[in-house]
Parts: structure tokens; C-alpha cells; sequence
């Protein structure tokens, strides 16, 4: 009874929430090292780890007991927790009851079978069709033999797996098999095959077989000493080596030409070598960034009862298709191989067409599509499968995974889970439900601390009298912060001269659209602005002339760089950090300066001259770049973008009418498929009009380049009509380009924010009907701020026309704006809210507009459109808010203890208090967002990939706050860990578990939502001083703490 009790207690289920968050972060970083399948093998799919997911649901039903979760009062909180008992059970079923997949369909071909995502040992018989399948899991990470028995056709065999060889490059040995070395080009992408003698693959709707077998249309045979090539289709050749053509025609047989190109209408291949007389083994290759583009090989050898060597083979590990090899036994014949299965599917899916459609101007894919027809019997209709839309046919569901290379084929991901998917929908939506109303039970914690903290603040008014020498002190203050406050929203632009060109006149020139290389469509104004920006870190560029200092806006410096690119060449103008590139300087043989022309960086013949020192460092690996590295690597980027600026590359200006995906060209592009009116018009107008703008310049006549630039800007109008953004996107652009707010705000915030904070902390001792007024024009203050915040992102939003949180940049503002937002909200709770949310508000702008993240707007990623971004990442991104909140409370809270007055009053336990139940209440709002946002995630990954958990590591480090968090909240439930300095470094630490979800996972581990691809970039130097200031205040409040009495302890405890 004791060890039941033990098992199902409050402390052991602290101890596996903790296991089971720590097994989840660990198996993200064995996903990111050895691969997705060794860290399902080890953690995900282990049976320690399932029964750590069953003996919590045990104890949460328990604990629904013990604490009388539905108590009338208190029935929202059992109802959750019973959600997450059914969300476990949904994960059972489909751990143990569904079926994941991939099928490939070609144009014009149906398919009615799938291969399954697990992995199978597989014997047939060829002759009487009997199988012997069976799962075999096999794990690169520290591979051991592994033996399989299995019983067919009457015979014994024993499988052994023997070795295991990552990233495989093919060897050949002497032996006595023959293999055609085949290289196959079809659209955009190129595929190597090694093809056994007798063999075929797959050529689009052609075959090409290493047999003469009239089965397929192209035939490459052995005759004698010859090697020969018979096609029943028409192909074009071309030697390589010497460029000499030929022609083979429908049904003609010519001897082989190696290292020639035989092309068709669909692609082309390439015979590279005949290997006879060979035998192919497979070795680790040895260059880590080709290892990582190979396929990894399984060797294994088939052994009779006896144990005699029967054959041996290898395999290559892929998704579709594995290939299988024969072998002879006591008369009979029979097919192995290891890797997915074939499943049979109810009907079969025929595919129409495949759609790629590409953003204007660029390669990048904005969306794709699948055009099938569902052929069930008698009944067939058709679908289109795309992002975001899934074929869900009788139990079914199809979703868009991938494409051919040719974009003639299409790859869909199956996924067979009806039951768990139910169980588990239920289970988030009773778990949505339970956590909204738990904010209103009357018998919940969160009411309770509502009540408590009222109680509190009544308790605790004070009207003291404010000393005479503070008063002016705080009106002093706030006069100053109005002042600094209002400057910083309607300060004027740098002044800046017209150095030749006018500011009106170069405002107009910004006006003009421009196709990014994304192929976004942007006032000219954001290009320069966003170029001006990185080349000079700055929002103008700064020259000398005539002694003086004048400053040119983004769009003067574009016109006057045209004018005189050679004069602007020797002008210093890119940045460069002195103290960091030591190096760089001592290449160009110049004294150290913190700007660099661009003719600085090139000698006298034209040669970059930093050149090798830049391909240095770009072989290291981000992780082994040092400060140094990284400089040298910004400044190449600001030398690439001023010779860019110099031969016009980001002037895509031009729009071609005729093109098919509205790509936008330079002026020197006028040869690239333009009508003959429009080429001379495009190749004519920019020397026209910088001839006009000299004109302007000699003689002030500004009219004729203006009348020149309203005839680009009508050509852009008429001939790009079909991507020309609106008249009222261009003017929200210019505005929010021109307003800077986001780079603007993060100041007045820390002023504002520091001054209410030191008035929050006079108020603990004293009060007064004047302070009390100064401290409510400091919430209006703070209130306006939200408001011109919330224009801010509004702005954004419209311009983007999607939501601003669809990049780590905008996540960091949005949180911004959310910490804000919630500071303002619990105001009236504890008067720290809002001073601690408008000092970590600002933080998070100057953080996010530092030079490690790109403000840019950008186009969205094909599986991004959907309504889905709206609601799951803003409601787990506003879930990062109160969780902000609350770790800036708990430092707040540690310092109040350092500082510890000798001589304590009511009031300052009262306050640490009221501060611990506001954290508290931010916490349970913020873990509410948190989980119901990664559930409501899952229901977006099951509708755009057929799936609602994929332990991707973004979605596993949600749910490893959610742990965390949740354990933060049931501290208070273990006498032994009921302590005010306990739940405050908790909540300070927990919050790393959000950094790491919300940017570790994206640059430093492999995933779907990462941007590193698992390759690490450098920590910044700040981040680890930040935690070492946070570490020395946790240790100097643990000793604080440990001074005081035990009743002083108690009277911090909530």
C-alpha cells in the first residue's frame, strides 16, 4: 500500500515530468546528430519512454481524486487534466494501430500501393508468391550485428545484419557481376544509378533496361565484345569530349558511346562506365559534405539452418522502393531486401497534372499541387492536393510531401489514423475548454490567487506623506521622460543636403516598384533603405564634400552612386568593425578606420583582395567561426552588395509583359525576351534619365527628370499591371519604411520603464495622491506606447498581407508587443507589471534590430498560407508573453531579496508576495496559451501533412515548456518545495526552455522549422555575459535567503 501510494504520488509525478522533458530535449539533439530514426529508436518509440507517458496518465487520474478536481468548484481543472489521460491514450492508438507512408506518382500513371514509413525484412518465393515480412528497426548509432530467423517456402534461413555504413560511397572489387554506370538528367536535377546487368529504372514515362528485353523502349546489351544501344524512341547524342552530334533513330541499334549524352524530349542520360567482371562493396565516405547527400547502406548476409553462407548483399536505405536481390536455395527461388513495404491501398490515385507555381521573378516555390483523380471501382472524382489541403478518403489521407525534379511526378505522404486522431482531437478540445473556464472556477487557483492578491493590495494601501525633496525629483523625471518620449516619436529626419540631387526628387525616384531576388514587389524606398542599412549599419549614407559632413538619404545615394559610380567607389562608406578585423587590415595594409571604400578592397588589376581570407572562412563550420570570422564575412556581404549597386543587379525595375512567371529585369537585361518597342525602351530610359538628372543638376530644371521618371514608373504600371502592388500598399510601405517605429520604440520604453520602476519602488515606503497621479500619467504614457506599437505591426501586417509572426524576427517583436501588453493588463495586480513590461519590451526591439536577424519583409513559404498561422502561432507566441513577464518578476524578486532591508516592514513581504501571485497567475495564462497553441498546431501539421505529431524538435521543445512550466505550477504541492526563492529561480531559469523553443531550435538543430539545418552558429558574446549576470544574481538571492529566519521564509511563501 505504501509503495502504491509512493507510485502514484504528487513527488514521483513531479520526477517523471521532469524525466520526460529531459528525454524529449536530449533525443532533439541525437535527432540533429545521428538522424530522425535514431532518436525514434532510442527515446521516442522506446518502451521506458511509453511507460513513462502511461504511469503519468495513472497519476493524473490519481491526482483527480486525491484533490477533488471535480469539486463543483473546481470542475474545469479535473476536466484538463482528464484531457491529457485521453490525449496520451490518442497516442497509443496511433503509435500502435496507424500507418505512415509515401507514394509516387508519375503524369499519367495511377497507383493503388504505398510504401510504409518502418522498415521490413522481406522474403519472397518467386515461384509460389509466399512472403515473409517482418519490422526490423537498425540504428546507425552504435550498430551491432543483428540476426533474424525466418521460415519460408519450407526452408530455414537466418538473416544477419552486419554492418551499418552512413553517407556510402560505392567501391568496386573484383567478382563476377556486371553494373552500368548511368547518370540521368530530367528538369532541374540530376540522379545517379548503378543499375545490376538485367536490370531497369525508370526514365518519366520511358524504361531504360540493361537486358535486350522489347519490354522497355531503350536497351543497352552486351553482344560479344560490344556493348550496344537500341532505342525505340528517337534520341539526339552529343560526345562530350569532343561537343561532335549525332542521331540515333526509332528502332536503330548502334554500339555504345560512353561519356556521351543521349537526349530525349523528356530528359536526358549519360552512360559514365561499364563495370565487369566487379563487385560493388560500400565504404563511409569520408568528406562530411558529400557524406551528407548519400544514402546510408545496409550490409547484410543469408545464412542456411546450418549456418552455412548462403549470399550476401546490401541495400540502400530509401523511402520508396527499396531494391531486392535474388539468391538460390535447394531449387527455389527467392527475392530479398530490407526497407519499406508495399501496402495496398482500397482505390487508386491517378495523377492528372503536377502545378509548381513560383513567386514573380524567382525560383522560389509559392505554392505546389497535386491534380488526382480518385478511382474507387465505379466511383472516381477528382482533387487537388496541396499545402494545406489533404485528400482524406476512407480512412485515408494524402498530402503533398514533395516533387519530381521535372515537376512531372508528385509525392504524397499517406497516413492511416482515424481512431487516434479522434481520441486526440477530443482530447485537446476537452483540454480547451477545461483551461478557459479554470480562469473562472470559484474554486480554482487562479481565482484564488485573484482573491488573495486583492487582499493584499488592500492591506498594504499606504498614504504616507511623500518627502518634500522627492517630489520634485519624480516630477523632474516624468517632465523629462514626456519630453524624450514624445521627441522620439515625431523627431525630424536627420537633416540631410541635397548634395546635387533633390530630396523631393529622390523621395519620388523611391517611389518606383522593384522585384526583389524573392520576388517580393517593394517601393524602391525599402530596397534602399534595407541596402543603406547593411552597407553603412546606418539609415543614411555619410561623405565628405567640401569639407563638410552631408548626409544623403537611401534613395539620393542610389541616384548619386549612378551618377559617379567611380567618385562614390573611393568615398569610405562600408562599415567594418576596427576592433575585430585585425586581419582585414593587415591584408589591405591600412591603418585600422570603422569605414572602407570599395576600392580599398580591390587592387590595381581588379582583385579582391581579402578574397582568400573570406573562403577560409566560409570552409569553417559556423560552430568553429570566431568574431573575427563572422566581421570578415559581413564585410564581404557589404562589398557584394556595393558591386551589386555598381553593375545595377538589384534594379529589377523592368517588368517584362510577356514573361510567364512576371519577372522583373534590369536595364542591361534588355535582351532577355522583350518585345523589340520594349527593349529599346528599357535599355534607353536609365541613361536617359540620369542625363536628365544632370541636367537638373547644371541648370536647377528638375522637369524633365521628373517627366522621365513618370514615364518608367507608367511602363511599370502597364507592362507589370499583373503583380503591381496597389496604390494604398505602396503608401503603407513608404509610411512604415519612413517611421522606422519598431528601432524607434525600444528607447523610450527602457527611459519610461526605468522611471516607473524606481517610482514603483518609492511606493512600496510612501505614497501620495501626487505620486499616485504621476504614476498614472506614466501607464498612459506606456498605453500610448502600446498603441503606436500595435500601429506598428498593423502596418507590417498589411504590407506582408500575412500575419507578423512568420519569422524569427517578427516572433521577437510580437513577443515585444505581447510582454507589453500583458504588463499593462495585470496593472492593476501589482504596480511592477508595468515598468518590468516596457523594460523587457525594449529590450526585445533593440535585440530583435540588432544585425544577427533580417527585418526584411518576406515571402512565405508554400506551406505558411494558411489561416492556421493566424491562429496557432499567435496564440503560442502570445503564450511566450505572460512567460516573459513572469521571469522578469522572478528576477525583480531575487533582487528585492539581495537588497533586503535590516529593518523589514509588512509591506515589503506584502509586495514580494502580491509580486509572486501576479507571476503566478502569468505563468498559468502563459502555460494555457502555450499548450492549447502546440495542440492547435497539431491540428494544423494533421491538416497540411496528414499528421498532428511528428516529434519534430520545434513542436517536442513546446511541449518540453509546457512540462516545465507545468512543473513550476505543482511545486507549491510538495511541502518540501514550497519555497518563495525555489519558484522564483524557476521561474527565471524556465524561461530558457522558450529561447531554446522559440530560436535554438531554429538555428542550432535540424527540423521543419529550422533554418541552420542542425549546423550551429555562434552564440553572441552578450548571451553568455547575460547569463552570467543572471547567475551571480541567483546565487547572491540563494545566499541572501539562506540568512534569513525561518519566519521571515514563511511570510514570502503565497
Amino acid at each position: 500500500m505504501k509503495i502504491t501510494k509512493l507510485l502514484l504520488s504528487t513527488k514521483v509525478t513531479l520526477v517523471l515530468l521532469i524525466a520526460f522533458a529531459a528525454s524529449m530535449g536530449v533525443a532533439t539533439f541525437i535527432e540533429n546528430d545521428h538522424g530522425t530514426p535514431v532518436a525514434r529508436g532510442l527515446v521516442y518509440d522506446a518502451w521506458w519512454f511509453e511507460v513513462i507517458m502511461v504511469w503519468m496518465a495513472i497519476n493524473f487520474i490519481a491526482h483527480i481524486g486525491q484533490y477533488i478536481l471535480f469539486h463543483k468548484n473546481r470542475w474545469p481543472v479535473g476536466l484538463f487534466h482528464v484531457a491529457f489521460v485521453i490525449i496520451i491514450l490518442g497516442a497509443g492508438v496511433t503509435r500502435y494501430f496507424s500507418q505512415e507512408g509515401m507514394i509516387h506518382i508519375r503524369e499519367g500513371e495511377d497507383k493503388d500501393m504505398f510504401y510504409t514509413m518502418d522498415k521490413y525484412l522481406q522474403i519472397k518465393d518467386t515461384e509460389s508468391g509466399e512472403k515473409f515480412e517482418k519490422s526490423v528497426l537498425l540504428l546507425p548509432k552504435n550498430f551491432k550485428p543483428k540476426s533474424v530467423h525466418s521460415d519460408i517456402g519450407g526452408d530455414n534461413f537466418q538473416i544477419v545484419f552486419e554492418d551499418y555504413i552512413s553517407g556510402a560511397t560505392e567501391y568496386f572489387i573484383d567478382g563476377e557481376d556486371t553494373y552500368v554506370d548511368i547518370a540521368v538528367a530530367m528538369g532541374a536535377g540530376r540522379e545517379d544509378y548503378l543499375v545490376d546487368k538485367g536490370r531497369y529504372i525508370q526514365l518519366g514515362s520511358l524504361t531504360l533496361s540493361t537486358k535486350n528485353d522489347d519490354q522497355h523502349p531503350i536497351r543497352i546489351f552486351k553482344e560479344g565484345d560490344t556493348w550496344y544501344i537500341e532505342s525505340e524512341v528517337h534520341l539526339q547524342m552529343m560526345e562530350m569530349s569532343s561537343q561532335k552530334m549525332g542521331t540515333m533513330h526509332v528502332g536503330e541499334k548502334q554500339p555504345l558511346q560512353l561519356r556521351s549524352l543521349y537526349q530525349w524530349d523528356e530528359g536526358a542520360f549519360l552512360i559514365k562506365a561499364i563495370h565487369e567482371n566487379a563487385k560493388v562493396t560500400y565504404v563511409p565516405e569520408e568528406d562530411e559534405s558529400i557524406a551528407k547527400n548519400l544514402l546510408d547502406v545496409i550490409k547484410y548476409r543469408v545464412l542456411d539452418d546450418k549456418g552455412n553462407s548462403i549470399t550476401e548483399a546490401y541495400v540502400k536505405m530509401v523511402s520508396l522502393s527499396p531494391g531486392w536481390s535474388s539468391f538460390t536455395h535447394r531449387g527455389k527461388t527467392y527475392s530479398i531486401t530490407y526497407g519499406p513495404k508495399q501496402v495496398k491501398l482500397p482505390y487508386s490515385l491517378y495523377l492528372n497534372d503536377f502545378q509548381l507555381e513560383r513567386y514573380p521573378g524567382s525560383q522560389s516555390p509559392a505554392s505546389y499541387a497535386s491534380e488526382v483523380m480518385v478511382m474507387d471501382g465505379t466511383a472516381e472524382f477528382p482533387y487537388r492536393i496541396f499545402m494545406n489541403n489533404v485528400l482524406d478518403y476512407r480512412g485515408y489521407r494524402f498530402y503533398q510531401a514533395s516533387y519530381d525534379n521535372d515537376e512531372k511526378g508528385t509525392v504524397l505522404s499517406v497516413n492511416q489514423d482515424r481512431p487516434g486522431t479522434y481520441f486526440t482531437y477530443l482530447g485537446y478540445t476537452l483540454l480547451t475548454i477545461g483551461m478557459f473556464l479554470t480562469l473562472f472556477a470559484k474554486g480554482s487557483r487562479f481565482n484564488i490567487l485573484n482573491k488573495k492578491v486583492d487582499s493584499i493590495k488592500e492591506k498594504s494601501a499606504v498614504q504616507n506623506a511623500t518627502s518634500k525633496t522627492f517630489q520634485p525629483i519624480v516630477v523632474a523625471s516624468l517632465a523629462i521622460l514626456l519630453l524624450v518620449f514624445s521627441w522620439s516619436m515625431i523627431k525630424p529626419q536627420d537633416k540631410q543636403n541635397d548634395f546635387q540631387i533633390p530630396k523631393n526628387h529622390a523621395d519620388a525616384y523611391g517611389q518606383l516598384i522593384v522585384q526583389d531576388l524573392d520576388g517580393r514587389m517593394k517601393p524602391l524606398n525599402t530596397l534602399a533603405n534595407e541596402i543603406v542599412r547593411k552597407i553603412s549599419g546606418k539609415s543614411y549614407i555619410q561623405i565628405q564634400e567640401n569639407g563638410q559632413e552631408l548626409r544623403l538619404s537611401p534613395e539620393q545615394f542610389l541616384l548619386a552612386l549612378q551618377m559617379d559610380p567611380k567618385g562614390f567607389s573611393e568615398r569610405p562608406i562600408i562599415k567594418i568593425d576596427q576592433a575585430k578585423s585585425y586581419e582585414v587590415f593587415q591584408k589591405l595594409n591600412i591603418p585600422p578606420t570603422d569605414r572602407l571604400s570599395f576600392m580599398d578592397l580591390v587592387d590595381a588589376e581588379g582583385a579582391y583582395i581579402i578574397q582568400d581570407l573570406v573562403e577560409q572562412a566560409n570552409q569553417l563550420k559556423p560552430s568553429q567561426r570566431n568574431e573575427a570570422h563572422n566581421e570578415l564575412l559581413k564585410t564581404d556581404e557589404r562589398f557584394n552588395i556595393f558591386y551589386g549597386l555598381l553593375t545595377g543587379d538589384f534594379l529589377r525595375l523592368f517588368p517584362n509583359r510577356w514573361d510567364a512567371n512576371n519577372t522583373w529585369f534590369t536595364g542591361q537585361q534588355f535582351m532577355q525576351g522583350f518585345d523589340d518597342e520594349d527593349a529599346v525602351f528599357v535599355k534607353n530610359i536609365t541613361p536617359l534619365y540620369l542625363q536628365a538628372i544632370q541636367k537638373g543638376i547644371n541648370d536647377g530644371d528638375w522637369e524633365e527628370a521628373e517627366e522621365t521618371l513618370s514615364y518608367i514608373a507608367l511602363y511599370q504600371k502597364k507592362a507589370g499591371e499583373e503583380v503591381y502592388p496597389n496604390t494604398s500598399s505602396i503608401k503603407a510601405e513608404l509610411i512604415y519604411t519612413q517611421l522606422n517605429l519598431g528601432s524607434r520604440l525600444f528607447a523610450p520604453f527602457w527611459l519610461l520603464g526605468a522611471v516607473m520602476l524606481v517610482l514603483a519602488i518609492w511606493m512600496l515606503f510612501k505614497n501620495s495622491l501626487r505620486l499616485e497621479q504621476f504614476w498614472k500619467a506614466g501607464v498612459w504614457l506606456a498605453w500610448i506606447g502600446f498603441v503606436v506599437f500595435s500601429l506598428h505591426l498593423s502596418l507590417r501586417w498589411y504590407i506582408a498581407k500575412h500575419p507578423p509572426w512568420s519569422d524569427g524576427f517578427e516572433m521577437l517583436v510580437f513577443v515585444a508587443w505581447g510582454v507589453l501588453l500583458f504588463g499593462l493588463l495585470f496593472a492593476k495586480k501589482s504596480r511592477f507589471t508595468v515598468p518590468l513590461g516596457l523594460i523587457f519590451s525594449g529590450t526585445l526591439l533593440f535585440v530583435g534590430f540588432l544585425d544577427w536577424l533580417n527585418p526584411e519583409i518576406t515571402n512565405l513559404m508554400p506551406v505558411l498560407h494558411s489561416y492556421w498561422l493566424k491562429i496557432h502561432v499567435a496564440v503560442i507566441v502570445s503564450g511566450y508573453a505572460p512567460l516573459a513577464l513572469s521571469a522578469i518578476i522572478g528576477l525583480l524578486c531575487l533582487i528585492f531579496l539581495i537588497f533586503k532591508p535590516k529593518n523589514v516592514e509588512k509591506s515589503w513581504y506584502a509586495n514580494i508576495r502580491e509580486l509572486q501571485i501576479v507571476n503566478e497567475m502569468s505563468i498559468t495564462i502563459g502555460l494555457f496559451l502555450l499548450t492549447i497553441g502546440t495542440f492547435l498546431g497539431g491540428v494544423w501539421a494533421n491538416e497540411s501533412w496528414g499528421r498532428y505529431w511528428a516529434w519534430d524538435p520545434k513542436e517536442t521543445w513546446a511541449l518540453i515548456s509546457i512540462i516545465v512550466y507545468a512543473f513550476i505550477l505543482h511545486l507549491r504541492l510538495v511541502p518540501s518545495l514550497k519555497s518563495s526563492l525555489l519558484y522564483n529561480l524557476a521561474s527565471l531559469w524556465a524561461f530558457g526552455a522558450i529561447i531554446m523553443t522559440s530560436f535554438g531550435v531554429n538555428y542550432y538543430l535540424s527540423g521543419l522549422h529550422s533554418y541552420a539545418k542542425g549546423d550551429p552558429v555562434p552564440v553572441p558574446l552578450w548571451v553568455y555575459w547575460a547569463i552570467l549576470i543572471l547567475l551571480i544574481i541567483s546565487g547572491l538571492a540563494l545566499w541572501k535567503f539562506n540568512q534569513m529566519k525561518n519566519d521571515e521564509k514563511r511570510a514570502l511563501v503565497v
